[in-house]
């Protein structure tokens, strides 16, 4: 109902993004977006999440084709504890990361692989 998308913390935006080469464009995740559906021609190509919001929760479904994941800011935004100037972690094809703002400055991530077995995914170096 309409009363129970007013609480907060509440998100329902999904989207489609293309990742390309730098992350930006089609490749830049949207704020606010709670399922994202990712395509890409080859498994450098860059997505990016969107700037960090305490308790969002983002999940990024990978097509048939990995790509790379960075936050808005790599050198000071980590995604589980790794920064670095381009700092970026690696998504498998045919995957689900689950991505969760712990703070203005961190992200943590998990994976669920096309079989349902979940791991961490890599710290972004």
């Amino acid at each position: 109902t309409t009363e129970f998308c007013q609480f907060g913390g509440m998100q329902a935006t999904a989207q489609a993004r293309t990742a390309t080469a730098d992350g930006t464009g089609t490749g830049t995740i949207a704020a606010g977006s709670s399922f994202v559906s990712v395509t890409s021609a080859g498994a450098n190509n860059i997505v990016i999440l969107p700037a960090p919001v305490v308790g969002n929760v983002i999940y990024v479904h990978v097509g048939a084709n990995g790509c790379e994941l960075r936050s808005s800011a790599p050198a000071s935004i980590a995604i589980n504890a790794g920064t670095a100037s381009n700092g970026e972690t690696a998504l498998p094809a045919n995957s689900l990361t689950i991505c969760i703002c712990v703070s203005s400055t961190a992200w943590l991530a998990f994976e669920v692989a096309s079989n349902g077995a979940v791991s961490a995914t890599e710290a972004a170096a």
